[in-house]
């Protein structure tokens, strides 16, 4: 199975507001978003903030070279920048010599949206994606998963887990803005792996 992470180009707008439809509606099982007055569940302003975002990489998901779903990769992690960072995380489990998913560290990458189709999970295109975005992003990871979506946080601990041979940390976060997981590791001292 040929799985392809491809840079989106100016013209592929349209496909990429098209798959944040498909995000938003499986998001919708999490969060109370109401179909907007025009039949959509994504606010176009933020997809338009994320799309002209230099710092938030946009990448297209292809197998067998369909699309399959979307990558958006931001550079600082928005805990940092937002309401969010003047709280304290509930708990912390791990090495705490490991990253601080909470740090403020400079170049810290943030997988502010993963989305692979319905048709294509369970078959592994998930953690080769996830694997192939960190080796084209190297140094300080995090990755934040909402607490009702517990799919998520079991997929992200396995796939960390086994990308970082264990060298990772969970952190628990709850304030009124926002409430669940966030996972943190460093690969910038890991040997590089083959990207697709």
């Amino acid at each position: 199975m040929r799985i392809q992470l491809q840079a989106t180009a100016r013209d592929q707008k349209p496909v990429l507001l098209r798959l944040m439809e498909l995000y938003c509606y499986d998001f919708s099982e999490f969060l109370t978003w109401p179909l907007r007055a025009d039949g959509t569940f994504c606010n176009p302003q933020r997809f338009e903030a994320r799309w002209n975002d230099k710092r938030v990489g946009k990448y297209l998901v292809l197998v067998e070279g369909a699309i399959a779903g979307f990558v958006l990769v931001r550079e600082g992690s928005p805990l940092s920048t937002t309401a969010l960072s003047t709280s304290l995380p509930a708990s912390q489990t791990g090495d705490s010599a490991l990253i601080d998913p909470l740090s403020n560290q400079s170049g810290t990458h943030d997988i502010d949206e993963f989305f692979i189709m319905r048709g294509y999970r369970r078959r592994g295109i998930g953690r080769i994606v996830a694997r192939s975005t960190f080796e084209l992003h190297r140094g300080p990871w995090q990755m934040r998963v909402l607490q009702e979506n517990t799919v998520a946080q079991a997929f992200w601990r396995h796939v960390i887990g086994d990308y970082t041979n264990g060298n990772w940390s969970e952190s628990s976060w709850k304030d009124k803005f926002w409430q669940g997981q966030i996972f943190g590791f460093d690969n910038s001292i890991r040997p590089a792996l083959k990207v697709l």
